[in-house]
């Protein structure tokens, strides 16, 4: 006899209220909710569900709210983009191994409306950006992110931008930066999360890292590169430090053909 599963009930819990919109204000806006016992706010980052895909999306919630009448409860969210999203467009661009793009231009449907029930976690990400408007992150804020970002997708012009006016999708990009300052901003980028091997050295190194294949829809492809080191990489260390040895070799010249993740 199959046994039917029980579908599981999602423990949730409205916040602080904001105003009321809609043609009958019967849309109640909210700054913040409980979802199954994790509190969430405006301009959190958080994981959500992305159906058939390999990875779970990545956004930051910019809008939230309810309709008592029907019970639906909906988030807006301005998305991260996956390097392994727009591979075709990153040719020669040196990226961080847990690098993110933010999605921002002029475009319809530049953020997505979601289930509030979709989400299923929070996510670390953190700005890096040298923008005088971003509270500059502590060393150990850098080390324990799990993603890090300070470059755009423009979604409309299809390409990566480094500036962004003061808005993006109508929100101020003060919400897009860290929250707060912190007490260390002694940069630049070095930690353990990290290496940068510069043009100096004439040795070649085997890396066996993850990288992206075009022809693939996955972000996980592993390939072994036998790197020439001409140009600065930045390339995550607890990749190089968990190489297995491998047979085989695939030449990859120049390196900066290779993006890492």
């Amino acid at each position: 006899m199959t046994i039917k599963e029980e579908p599981k009930t999602l423990e949730f819990k409205w916040g602080i209220k904001r105003g009321k919109g809609g043609k009958k204000r019967d849309i109640q806006f909210y700054e913040s909710f409980t979802l199954n016992g994790v509190d969430y706010s405006l301009f959190d980052t958080v994981y959500l569900k992305s159906g058939a895909q390999p990875e779970p999306h990545i956004g930051k919630i910019i809008k939230i709210w309810g309709t008592p009448s029907d019970k639906t409860r909906k988030i807006k969210i301005q998305r991260f983009i996956r390097p392994c999203e727009i591979s075709k467009l990153l040719t020669g661009i040196k990226i961080y191994y847990n690098e993110l793009f933010l999605s921002c231009g002029d475009c319809t449907g530049l953020a997505l409306i979601n289930p509030l029930e979709s989400i299923t976690g929070k996510c670390n990400v953190v700005c890096i950006s040298k923008d005088s408007r971003n509270p500059q992150p502590s060393d150990e804020a850098f080390r324990k992110a799990g993603f890090v970002f300070y470059r755009y997708f423009d979604v409309g012009q299809c390409k990566i931008v480094e500036e962004v006016d003061d808005k993006i999708a109508g929100v101020e990009v003060k919400n897009f930066f860290n929250k707060t300052a912190y007490s260390e901003v002694s940069f630049p980028r070095k930690s353990c999360s990290h290496a940068v091997v510069s043009s100096d050295i004439s040795r070649r190194m085997k890396i066996e890292c993850l990288s992206i294949n075009s022809n693939k829809s996955g972000c996980h492809v592993m390939h072994l590169y036998d790197f020439h080191v001409d140009k600065l990489l930045h390339i995550g260390l607890s990749q190089i430090m968990s190489l297995n040895p491998r047979q085989g070799q695939i030449d990859c010249t120049p390196a900066s053909n290779a993006v890492l993740m």
